[in-house]
């Protein structure tokens, strides 16, 4: 897990403008590729007990609305909304909850969590106990911000995201 939220967290680091409209598609799928690696890879966090230690570090409001703003800038013209069921089994319409969401507030959601433990591990925490913060972020709030940023990703770099003309 430790690397692939290096690597996620890399990339949305990136201080990049937005580019061509081949240049950000590229971006959009290595976004999505390291999205997916992180994700399989918290699929396989070992079930562990933590100390009672307390992370030293988090990431502030503040750095995330700058990752924020990074994402918006370099996913290109047209990111951020998109519509979504927050319950895709439903029985109808009304039961799904269909909505807007924002996609590039869940890929920085998606930051946060594992950048979170990129800095406590810098700082000293122990890796199980990152590990099981990780572990608890993911099946808590992360995976949902995933699970919709990785549909809204996968269109996008298909450039499928918008209806034929």
């Amino acid at each position: 897990m430790r690397e692939a939220a290096r690597v996620y967290c890399s990339l949305v680091g990136e201080e990049d403008d937005q580019g061509s409209r081949d240049e950000d598609a590229a971006f959009a799928h290595r976004l999505l590729t390291a999205l997916a690696d992180a994700v399989a890879s918290a699929l396989r966090l070992p079930e562990v007990e933590p100390s009672d230690a307390e992370s030293p570090v988090a990431v502030s409001h503040e750095q995330w609305h700058a990752c924020y703003r990074r994402i918006g800038q370099r996913i290109g013209a047209g990111a951020g909304c998109c519509w979504e069921a927050s319950y895709p089994f439903a029985e109808d319409e009304a039961q799904a909850g269909v909505g807007l969401g924002d996609f590039v507030d869940d890929l920085a959601d998606v930051w946060r969590d594992p950048e979170n433990g990129l800095l406590a591990l810098d700082a000293g925490m122990s890796l199980n106990d990152v590990q099981w913060q990780w572990r608890q972020d993911y099946w808590t709030h992360w995976a949902h911000h995933a699970a919709g940023a990785t549909r809204a990703l996968l269109l996008r770099s298909t450039d499928r995201g918008h209806p034929s003309p």
